[in-house]
């Protein structure tokens, strides 16, 4: 199976609301020796990344 060159992702364009969640593209770098690349199927947010994307979970 042949490693992929780019894959999806969600981040966070700014902190105020779950809506601002953006889906990008983003390069895969290569694997090193001792590295592992695991292929996610599937992915939910849970409350506490509700809280940090309203700016509620205190960081420290």
């Amino acid at each position: 199976m042949a490693i992929p060159t780019s894959a999806q992702e969600y981040y966070f364009s700014e902190i105020g609301s779950y809506e601002n969640l953006v889906l990008g593209s983003k390069t895969v770098e290569q694997p090193k020796a001792n590295d592992v690349l695991v292929k996610v199927h599937a992915v939910s947010l849970q409350y506490r990344d509700l809280q940090i994307a309203i700016g509620a979970y205190a960081v420290s």
